[in-house]
């Protein structure tokens, strides 16, 4: 027990390039150890959102969205949104992420990169039944992401075929919130507009419930 708890804790403080390139022998021990319990699981979770927002790390937001992806929604609802139930307000990697995206912390000085990924892992939170927690992943990405509209294109593009429509629904209205706030980015609109009409409109025939 003690031997897996300072593994997970590992893979939040060892920097990027000191996990091996062959990933084998780390994904043996999480499946073989750390996940066989439940509280392993939520802890190894919290891990990979902790790091979630770090270019380059081979945990980071990109290998949850790989992870993620695999599963149908009944499935993936029966941990992962439980999961996102059970730690929101428990003060961990959940309640953090919101907090910060929705922070009025200047972020000018971040990368759009880092911005993306911390994004993508707020945007796996939209899964979740519970309207509380959905609703603040929701403002916290609006906040996140005011004035970068790029990124906000290419959060849509990611997302595109995820099988929720919790998560479209809600990425869409994220979308709308940041376009109206956003200022002096018309050429990032225009694009994102037109991506929009493109995928949604442009058919004739969008969703059923798009109000």
């Amino acid at each position: 027990q003690v031997a897996e708890e300072a593994f997970v804790e590992s893979l939040i403080w060892r920097k990027p390039k000191a996990f091996s390139k062959d990933e084998k022998s780390t994904l043996k021990i999480i499946n073989q150890n750390v996940i066989r319990t439940e509280s392993g699981h939520n802890q190894l979770l919290n891990a990979f959102l902790s790091v979630s927002p770090i270019p380059n790390h081979p945990f980071n937001a990109e290998r949850l969205f790989q992870h993620l992806s695999k599963f149908s929604m009944s499935k993936r609802d029966s941990w992962w949104s439980t999961f996102l139930h059970y730690q929101y307000g428990e003060k961990g990697a959940v309640d953090r992420l919101i907090e910060w995206g929705w922070s009025n912390q200047d972020k000018a000085h971040i990368n759009d990169e880092s911005i993306r990924l911390c994004a993508v892992a707020l945007g796996w939170f939209l899964t979740t039944p519970n309207r509380f927690l959905r609703d603040r992943a929701t403002k916290a990405l609006v906040a996140l992401l005011t004035n970068r509209l790029s990124v906000v294109l290419e959060l849509l593009k990611q997302f595109k075929d995820v099988n929720d429509p919790y998560v479209a629904e809600r990425l869409y209205a994220v979308a709308y919130g940041c376009s109206i706030r956003s200022r002096n980015d018309k050429k990032r609109l225009k694009a994102l507009s037109k991506w929009v009409y493109d995928e949604i409109f442009k058919n004739g025939n969008p969703p059923v419930h798009i109000l």
